[in-house]
């Protein structure tokens, strides 16, 4: 079981090394850390890591666009101006997991950070497809949460484009009924049954495909009374979903 643990700034309120201290205390072997965009977690990961005897996998949730849009211009750079800043066109981005499984994959999701801050960069630092199958040797790229381009796409019904994305994944991803319970409360999935439904039809491409569907979680906070301090961060920020049951607690 893969723990990916969210501990971007401004996004989580897990301590890493309590966040390793507590995996290992269950008996997981080796716990995944994917900031948002970042590696800033690493240090402490690291050192929680050797205290406790716990293998690290080090990794990004990254905010992936399509090619078309890595060519646009205004990706280059942000601008100064506010009001050329608000004139731009709405760029939309899928979430995807991205772990190094060697020092080679390590070097690579470095480059990757600093493309995607230096030229990528647009509110988020965002990745193409194409810069990462550029970069791809020595990583391991998962198909993410419901924010995931392939959970979209099975969610949506298109059985053609997700075909395709199944393929182009090392592993797929499949999550909590309660991780995904608001798409229940937004009208998008009609129950809890429906969001299994969903789980299944991953399961079964990860099948068809020969492609590991992997059970993990988005853990946020550590006890289910945390999640309210969570709720807080991310409405000083008006984050839209800050009312959402968005992460999954540990215990």
């Amino acid at each position: 079981l893969h723990l990916h643990t969210n501990m971007s700034q401004m996004d989580a309120i897990i301590p890493p090394d309590l966040a390793v201290k507590t995996a290992h205390r269950w008996g997981h072997k080796a716990i995944a850390i994917t900031d948002h965009g970042v590696v800033q977690a690493y240090p402490d990961a690291f050192d929680a890591g050797e205290k406790n005897q716990i293998k690290i996998i080090y990794g990004m949730e990254g905010y992936l666009i399509s090619d078309r849009q890595e060519s646009n211009d205004e990706l280059d750079q942000e601008a100064g101006d506010t009001k050329k800043k608000s004139s731009r066109t709405k760029i939309k981005s899928n979430h995807i997991i991205i772990l190094a499984k060697n020092e080679t994959g390590l070097r690579n999701l470095y480059k990757l950070v600093s493309f995607s801050h230096i030229r990528y960069f647009h509110k988020k630092p965002r990745l193409s497809r194409s810069l990462i199958n550029r970069y791809r040797e020595g990583l391991i790229i998962g198909s993410a949460c419901e924010r995931g381009e392939l959970f979209q796409a099975v969610m949506e019904g298109d059985v053609d484009k997700s075909k395709s994305l199944a393929k182009y994944y090392d592993y797929l991803e499949i999550q909590p009924i309660c991780n995904n319970r608001f798409l229940v409360a937004e009208g998008k999935v009609e129950n809890d049954d429906g969001l299994r439904e969903l789980n299944r039809k991953i399961y079964d491409l990860g099948k068809k495909y020969s492609k590991p569907a992997v059970a993990t979680c988005d853990a946020h906070f550590l006890n289910k009374e945390d999640e309210i301090y969570r709720k807080i961060l991310l409405a000083g920020q008006k984050f839209k979903d800050a009312d959402k049951d968005v992460g999954l607690y540990f215990r």
